[in-house]
């Protein structure tokens, strides 16, 4: 590479042009990867998990921002109760160990997405199977599928995640659970056991379950979303600097943008 930079400094028209744009601007797969580089998208990705460990602490503490709500309504069964809270716990010990461990984020990781299943079983005893729960299995798992160790190993997201969406349905046919759901009438009536469900307290804990899970969802996709266009700009950047160095018959002309109506900035 030194030797390229040499030869393109003394003869920019020579071949070492094409060389040093084909390895400064092209991407490097990752079984070729020198160590420096591997190392360098290894830090990478445990600053990704810390932020995540972060966010997701934070996140999960919102659960006991509930319990209010559910002593409103009356706890009749202190077990999900209990055993949600637990999880919580966990989950948010898990995290704040990832945080300042980043060498065992993946352990971590695998801790809290147990303790996320064991969440989303139990809140079917408070909502029955088919509200809230669903939507906070697909936020649980776009938040897993961001953490760097699960993003090429999806399957260990998805698959819990789904089991755990199907264990309570399961659970309530063999008797385990008590049945919180019944269709008749062309209707789908819910009727939850860990708490009272009636009145102003429950209309009160399906807005504000809808409106917590919605606000997660909206933040977790614009934290990705921001983090994916402020890595993109700075890829653009560097290639675009590094191509100052190149001779103009080496480097390619960027495709022509069309004038737009809509202004982006």
């Amino acid at each position: 590479m030194r030797a390229a930079g040499q030869a393109l400094a003394l003869d920019p028209g020579s071949g070492a042009a094409v060389l040093v744009s084909k390895i400064m601007l092209e991407t490097i797969p990752d079984r070729e990867q020198p160590a420096g580089l591997a190392a360098r998208h290894l830090a990478a990705d445990q600053d990704t998990a810390v932020r995540q460990s972060r966010f997701a602490a934070i996140t999960q503490l919102g659960y006991l921002a509930f319990l209010p709500i559910l002593m409103w309504l009356g706890v009749e069964d202190w077990r999900a109760i209990g055993g949600i809270v637990a999880a919580v716990a966990v989950v948010v010990a898990a995290a704040v160990v990832g945080m300042y461990r980043p060498a065992y984020s993946l352990p971590c990781v695998l801790v809290s997405l147990t303790g996320n299943v064991v969440i989303i079983i139990l809140l079917s005893r408070l909502f029955g199977p088919f509200v809230i729960v669903p939507a906070v299995a697909c936020s649980t798992g776009i938040s897993f599928l961001v953490f760097p160790p699960l993003t090429d190993r999806w399957w260990l997201v998805v698959v819990p995640l789904a089991a755990a969406l199907v264990a309570p349905l399961v659970l309530e046919e063999l008797g385990v659970f008590a049945r919180t759901f019944e269709i008749s009438g062309g209707a789908l009536i819910t009727r939850p056991t860990a708490i009272g469900f009636t009145g102003t307290p429950a209309l009160v804990l399906l807005i504000s379950a809808n409106v917590g899970v919605f606000i997660i969802m909206t933040l977790l996709v614009r934290a990705i979303v921001k983090a994916q266009r402020t890595a993109k700009r700075l890829t653009e950047a560097q290639a675009w600097h590094l191509t100052q160095l190149l001779p103009p018959d080496v480097v390619a002309e960027p495709r022509p943008i069309e004038p737009s109506r809509c202004s982006f900035q």
